[in-house]
């Protein structure tokens, strides 16, 4: 079962570096659905989308401050 798994290595440092570079040199853009953005955006910059939405799909919690001292 594990045979078939694609082999998983650590890319290089100048890899991210480039990749970062070219992501901070666009220019902005007005986006109004962020994941969807960054999905279509896959292949242009394939470890910030991972990273993107990792970091975007974290469920929000709210809890107000009241409850944080009532154990």
């Amino acid at each position: 079962m594990f045979d078939v798994l694609p082999t998983l290595s650590t890319p290089s440092s100048s890899d991210l570096h480039d990749e970062l570079e070219r992501y901070l040199s666009t220019d902005p853009e007005h986006v109004t659905d962020v994941c969807a953005w960054w999905y279509e955006q896959r292949l242009v910059y394939p470890r910030l989308h991972r990273m993107a939405l990792d970091y975007l799909t974290i469920p929000g919690v709210y809890i107000t401050s009241l409850s944080l001292f009532l154990f």
